[in-house]
């Protein structure tokens, strides 16, 4: 998949979301909130939320380079990345270290007609701000999504056969040696007659992996599932999509959260929903258009949501297992674009939407308190 279709996809969208009884208003422009900055360095992809600052990268048409800004306002290029072509913006932190798959080639086209390409998962040392890379290969597609437990990082990888078909399954790779040490029995998908099993995504909370699979039948049903795989690639348990599957799979799933029982899945129909897993099943509490997951890697705080292109926020309790929503007061023509959450702190992106191009205006970036944020009335 090209990186334009990734652009496409973050194309932001007007929700349609309502107020519910227990909303929460704060204007942005005053306190708590402390702005960072208003520059021309544009985040294409922001990574991770730090106590004193926030990774990005952004690309141009044959690179990318990851950047660190402070807060105080400082900003360095930690490095670049050459011949970049594709990244699913997807991310891991483990241990201080975040990690990311780039496909890089020498053009689009080589990748697109020749399969000519090399996946690379890097790694920042957010202690050092060092860029290096960690493993590489070409076998399997590019556009792998990633996850991290307490020894490994976890890739769903996928490789299609000469005689087409997609083979998927789940490999879990040392960062300290930089080898592949184990690799989950592999899902079938015949994808000329679009008939068999395919793990469209996953993800990993609590040294558990929860993998996304759907098996197709020849009758153009489809049976999906969510496979849980502890550290050995065992299945554990399983629990069941059937409450959610017709509204989340009219579309291929791109985003997939859990954080204890509670469940996010976004499709590249910008179609999302978030739910809690209960006895074995998904009760869904809220879906709707460009409802997205704020980036987190803290599993110790409570999953914040977003409406992209909005100014409404989903803040979920997992003391009750429900969401309040909080409605920031905006001027003009700013919308909440991106959301970033480490601890207590909250960092806002929001995205200036011009009618006409001529009144382009950059992003404001804005750090608040979680705190803050949930008890402000």
């Amino acid at each position: 998949m090209k990186k334009e279709i990734i652009i496409a996809l973050l194309i932001l969208l007007i929700s349609l979301f309502g107020c519910s009884d227990d909303e929460k208003k704060v204007s942005y422009d005053s306190e708590p909130f402390q702005v960072i900055t208003e520059d021309d360095v544009t985040a294409d992809s922001y990574s991770v939320l730090l106590d004193d600052s926030y990774v990005f990268f952004s690309f141009s048409d044959t690179s990318c380079m990851f950047y660190r800004r402070y807060f105080d306002g400082s900003l360095i290029e930690i490095g670049t990345i050459e011949n970049y072509v594709f990244s699913l913006d997807a991310y891991t932190l483990r241990e201080n270290n975040l990690y990311v798959w780039i496909t890089t080639a020498a053009s689009q086209e080589a990748v697109l007609m020749y399969d000519e390409y090399i996946n690379v998962l890097y790694c920042i040392d957010t202690d050092t701000n060092q860029l290096c890379e960690v493993y590489s290969e070409s076998t399997c597609l590019p556009g792998a999504y990633i996850a991290s437990i307490d020894s490994y990082i976890v890739t769903r990888q996928s490789i299609r056969t000469d005689d087409n078909y997609l083979i998927t399954y789940l490999e879990l790779l040392n960062p300290e040696t930089g080898e592949i040490e184990k690799s989950s029995e592999p899902f079938y998908l015949n994808d000329n007659t679009n008939v068999g099993v395919y793990m469209i995504n996953m993800c990993a909370d609590d040294n558990l992996i929860y993998a996304l699979v759907d098996e197709r039948l020849e009758d153009g049903t489809n049976s999906p599932i969510i496979y849980v795989y502890n550290d050995d690639l065992e299945v554990t348990d399983e629990i069941n999509m059937d409450s959610v599957s017709e509204y989340i799979l009219s579309s291929r799933v791109g985003d997939m959260c859990v954080w204890g029982n509670c469940i996010y899945m976004g499709n590249y129909y910008l179609e999302a929903f978030v739910g809690v897993i209960e006895d074995g099943s998904i009760k869904c509490l809220l879906q709707g258009e460009s409802l997205e997951a704020a980036i987190q890697y803290d599993t110790d705080c409570d999953p914040l949501f977003f409406v992209r292109g909005s100014n409404v926020f989903y803040d979920f309790d997992s003391s009750s297992n429900s969401l309040k929503e909080i409605e920031l007061e905006l001027d003009g023509d700013y919308k909440i674009s991106n959301v970033m959450i480490e601890s207590d702190n909250v960092l806002v992106d929001l995205t200036y939407y011009a009618t006409d191009y001529d009144d382009a205006k950059p992003d404001r970036i804005y750090r608040v308190s979680r705190d803050s944020l949930e008890k402000v009335s």
